[in-house]
């Protein structure tokens, strides 16, 4: 079962100026207006030790691809009805994923040639005789800046953003993906890549409420960032995105960890009878470090994470256990709490 992030109970208010209010579970019982909402935090993000406060520049995004190769470059391939030249496989995957179309089941591919490398250049196009690698291909594609940063995002940890893969999409701004990328910055590179060909996109833009999906939700599971996303402070965005990473950790990359009998022990959660729900035997505030994380386990995991790197005292303070818990089975030993020895 996939579960929000952002887990929002709303009500319209019935004032004269119809204003829209947000009542989340991390503030239970207080309603503010959705702009308030969107300002607001559970963690001080803007004061963590070891926050990036620099966009990847995009000088450093060329090198990275440049130097992205898992074998001695083919001489010629043709991708997606796309004539390539000199190119690595490695870099050629990044067209192939951000040009084709994923199924309704997410199961299989719907991909305009058979295989991935077409051995027979006939009917293949080029953009243009100087266009004939992947780097300028998807900037064709996508535009140059938003398929620069397409690129080094799939390259560089696997996560695809491209509106023309997946369903009730939209293309992003430069300005999105910069957020996106300065956000993964914040965790050990070691984490990534969480596995093959993982979502990360712009929903529809401006269809949000229209598809039933609250205007206040900033970004689900399904790893969709939504319009709140655009009027939200920097450190709920943040905070979000790696809110979500920590979903996508625990069960891809550490089998479930989130539900494993260790991390249940340490808020004395159990399973109910007949059902996958997970329950507590008691309910201590303190055990947690905010009330998101007292609805479930998953969330409780991933409030938890985020804690860890961006305010790391805070999880200390309130659950020694689970700080010791991710320190040694999840981060492996790194620490966020001196700005002079931060992971990377």
């Amino acid at each position: 079962m996939r579960h929000l992030a952002i887990l929002v109970m709303f009500l319209f208010s019935m004032s004269t100026a119809s204003a829209m209010t947000c009542t989340s579970v991390r503030n239970p019982g207080k309603n503010i207006s959705e702009s308030e909402y969107l300002k607001n935090t559970t963690f001080t993000v803007h004061k963590a030790a070891c926050l990036h406060k620099n966009k990847v520049s995009e000088s450093d995004m060329m090198m990275f691809l440049s130097q992205l190769r898992d074998s001695e470059p083919l001489p010629w391939a043709v991708v997606n009805n796309v004539k390539f030249l000199n190119e690595s496989p490695a870099r050629l995957e990044i067209y192939h994923q951000l040009t084709s179309v994923k199924s309704s089941t997410g199961r299989s591919y719907k991909i305009r040639n058979e295989n991935l490398i077409v051995m027979d250049p006939d009917t293949a196009i080029i953009f243009h005789p100087n266009c004939m690698d992947v780097l300028c291909a998807v900037q064709e594609v996508f535009g140059k800046q938003v398929g620069l940063r397409l690129a080094y995002l799939y390259g560089k940890y696997q996560l695809n953003g491209s509106h023309l893969r997946y369903s009730l999409s939209s293309i992003y701004t430069i300005a999105e993906l910069d957020e996106v990328l300065m956000a993964l910055q914040d965790l050990p590179q070691d984490f990534f890549p969480i596995g093959a060909d993982i979502q990360l996109t712009r929903f529809l833009r401006n269809e949000q409420s229209d598809r039933g999906i609250h205007p206040c939700i900033l970004a689900d599971s399904t790893m969709r960032l939504f319009d709140a996303w655009e009027i939200a402070s920097s450190d709920f965005k943040r905070e979000t995105l790696i809110h979500e990473m920590a979903h996508a950790i625990a069960q891809k990359s550490f089998s479930d960890i989130d539900l494993s009998e260790d991390w249940l022990a340490l808020s004395t959660w159990k399973q109910a009878p007949y059902t996958s729900i997970t329950k507590k035997t008691g309910i201590y505030r303190q055990e947690f470090v905010s009330d998101y994380a007292m609805t479930q386990p998953r969330e409780d995991f991933a409030e938890s994470f985020t804690a860890y790197v961006y305010q790391p005292a805070l999880l200390r303070n309130h659950n020694f256990g689970k700080y010791e818990f991710l320190r040694d089975r999840i981060f492996k030993g790194k620490e966020f709490s001196d700005p002079n020895n931060c992971p990377r």
